[in-house]
């Protein structure tokens, strides 16, 4: 009998197309358990057709999946990882799910097809943006909670009314069971775009926002499972009253400097600036909360008294030694008599020869550049601050300040603007910063250093046991799937 079995489904594999003999072929080898050839006709004929409906549902089932393409909206939620039926979510990992987190929180929405057809707005023209964007280390850095500027407002409402900006509640990536959203990211974005906005289209802003928030969202993925390390190392009571204490300094500290930044006079009002871009004050507080929280999980996990040792400070300096290297700079004074239409080089020659002789008189440099001396700085005595070769316009007057020796009044010098006399007051020659002397900030450096490589390590374990979905990473594998063979084998 058993045989039989095994010789049916055979047939089955290799014949699937025809649904009639693949009954019978199972009835056959059903009919040989005992007791099955004993039942009525009629309930035969009844199992009969139940399963040839069972058979062709999965059937088109099959098919309807192989024919189908991965979808730029598929989410890889955290049920279904925790039920085993999901193990590699593209590059993202497996979490056991959080148990009493919700995966969609504010009514968050899957992310639809956000890259505008635009050409993206030039680059180089976001450079300070795009630092701000793509932060580094984020554990090192403030905790941010950054009010909206007039500016960003006026940006966001400009785009709503066109219907252009990327939904506030779109889910951009999933931690744990944790959504990250569009609103999370977009209040820092317009605030760096709205400077372009009257230059740029909105299909030209649309793309750049997706361009910040690709850079933004590795950041925010990190923070998040941190956070959630930081939330399941903590009893309900003990987090509610961390919680507690965080959102008391944000009200207390960050609230008076959000009001200021956004130049608004009370809290509903920023509140619904927040609001008209898909933020709010409670979504801000949350992300102070998750920042300060992740901060201290890694304080606490990763910090260690490390013992720098002679041999490796002095290794770092001979390593760096060019950080250590300075450049000659000096201090000096000038006395000028600059050309002009209403006299005659000899009349400014004059003029300077005379400011020199007063000063070797005795009469005060200051004095003398304050009443004669035309240059710029003549208010200020004609002082100069420490100057760095290849910093002065003038080649005559930079040769001389750095060959002339401290107080003493050089000959007159001509240049293509006038006659001049200068004075060195101070100079430091080109060198480099002894190792007894730089030690003490290269242990500092070395510290930090050794914390940072720590974080990382710990945070590199951390994701590796934590589940992560990114949409920009599901655009990737789409493009892949795409492009792939139509061999179901393949997919």
């Amino acid at each position: 009998m058993r045989v039989r079995i095994a010789l049916s489904i055979g047939r089955l594999q290799s014949k699937s197309h025809h649904t009639d003999r693949v009954v019978t072929l199972i009835f056959n080898a059903l009919h040989d358990i005992r007791y099955v050839q004993y039942l009525p006709k009629k309930i035969l004929q009844g199992c009969r057709r139940g399963l040839l409906l069972a058979i062709l549902i999965c059937l088109t089932s099959l098919a309807t999946a192989q024919e189908r393409a991965p979808s730029e909206g598929d989410i890889p939620w955290p049920a279904e990882a925790g039920a085993g039926r999901l193990t590699e979510p593209g590059r993202s990992r497996l979490l056991p799910s959080e148990g009493d987190a919700t995966a969609n929180r504010g009514g968050a929405q899957s992310p639809t097809r956000l890259v505008s057809s635009q050409t993206p707005i030039d680059q180089s023209s976001f450079d300070a943006g795009d630092a701000a964007a793509g932060q580094q280390n984020w554990w090192n850095e403030e905790a941010e909670a950054n009010g909206v500027t007039a500016e960003a407002d006026q940006l966001s409402r400009n785009v709503q009314r066109k219907n252009e900006i990327i939904k506030s509640s779109q889910i951009m990536a999933m931690v744990g069971s944790e959504p990250i959203l569009a609103a999370d990211m977009l209040g820092r974005i317009n605030e760096i775009l709205a400077p372009h906005a009257a230059q740029a289209s909105e299909e030209q802003l649309e793309a750049q926002r997706l361009v910040f928030m690709e850079r933004m969202l590795p950041s925010l993925i990190e923070e998040k499972t941190v956070y959630l390390e930081f939330r399941r190392s903590l009893e309900s009571e003990q987090l509610e009253q961390v919680r507690a204490n965080i959102y008391q300094a944000f009200d207390e500290k960050r609230l008076p400097e959000m009001l200021e930044q956004s130049d608004l006079e009370s809290l509903s009002e920023l509140d619904a600036r927040l609001r008209s871009f898909g933020s709010s004050l409670d979504r801000m507080r949350q992300r102070f909360f998750e920042q300060m929280a992740a901060r201290e999980i890694i304080q606490r996990e990763t910090r260690r008294e490390d013992e720098i040792t002679h041999d490796e400070l002095l290794q770092y300096y001979q390593d760096h030694r060019e950080e250590y290297a300075f450049q000659a700079k000096v201090k000096w004074e000038q006395l000028s008599a600059l050309f002009n239409n209403e006299r005659s080089k000899q009349e400014s020659y004059k003029h300077v020869a005379r400011m020199g002789n007063m000063v070797l008189r005795g009469k005060p440099w200051a004095v003398v550049a304050r009443e004669e001396s035309e240059t710029f700085n003549a208010s200020r005595g004609g002082a100069h601050d420490w100057t760095e070769p290849g910093s002065l316009r003038s080649k005559v007057l930079e040769s001389a300040i750095f060959s002339l020796p401290p107080n003493q009044l050089s000959r007159i010098l001509e240049d293509e603007s006038g006659f001049h006399i200068v004075r060195v007051v101070e100079r430091t020659e080109a060198g480099v910063v002894p190792f007894a002397e730089a030690q003490v900030e290269i242990r500092e450096k070395l510290k930090v250093q050794k914390q940072d490589e720590r974080v990382k390590q710990w945070l590199e374990e951390l994701k590796a046991k934590t589940y992560v979905w990114n949409f920009f990473e599901q655009q990737q594998n789409v493009k892949m799937a795409n492009g792939r063979s139509n061999d179901p084998l393949r997919r």
